[in-house]
């Protein structure tokens, strides 16, 4: 799997960062992994986390030339090893909304629409904070952190300048109807 994942980050650029599974050997041992095998040998594999709350899907690594559908059929065998297991969630993961993202940073339609042919229920998760600007700040320091994972600056430098007190957490509905009256989030 290490020849695998590196192949796979040498074909894409690099790993990423911040909120992006990696490659880690550790971790991966205590992991669901579905290993892809073309003619007998490793050409993939699919990592999942699990938890008291279900599956996530964390890594997908493969080699160039492997075969069309071959992901796919690992993640359908993830779906169903999960309901054999009695599973009550799997995640996909996430994905920007392309209706309330700025195109730049919604334009993964290969990635929305992998993750729309396993037909999922989709949950809304939430990027909050205190005011406009720092919501686009800190999103583009988020996309920052994705992309540049090793100098981690952007996340560096709100630290240090302390640029604006940030809250970033998933909300339910009820968190954001508070949020739109105080204009924070409050903690339960």
């Amino acid at each position: 799997m290490h020849g695998i994942a590196r192949d796979w980050a040498r074909a894409h650029g690099s790993e990423l960062g911040f909120s992006m599974g990696r490659f880690c050997p550790k971790l991966i041992g205590r992991q669901r992994v579905f290993l892809i095998l073309q003619d007998g040998c490793p050409r993939g594999f699919v990592t999942f986390l699990t938890g008291h709350d279900g599956w996530h899907l964390d890594l997908i690594r493969y080699r160039s030339g492997l075969s069309d559908g071959a992901i796919h059929m690992a993640v359908v065998a993830a779906i169903g090893a999960a309901h054999t297991e009695c599973i009550a969630q799997l995640s996909l993961a996430c994905v920007p909304d392309p209706q309330s993202t700025p195109a730049v940073w919604a334009n993964r339609r290969g990635l929305s629409q992998f993750k729309r042919s396993f037909a999922p229920v989709w949950v809304g998760r939430y990027h909050c904070a205190p005011n406009r600007i720092a919501f686009w700040l800190s999103g583009f320091f988020i996309a920052l952190a994705v992309q540049r994972p090793v100098a981690n600056l952007p996340l560096r430098l709100l630290h240090v300048i302390k640029l604006l007190p940030l809250e970033l957490k998933f909300m339910p509905k009820r968190d954001k109807r508070r949020l739109q009256h105080n204009q924070r989030p409050q903690k339960s």
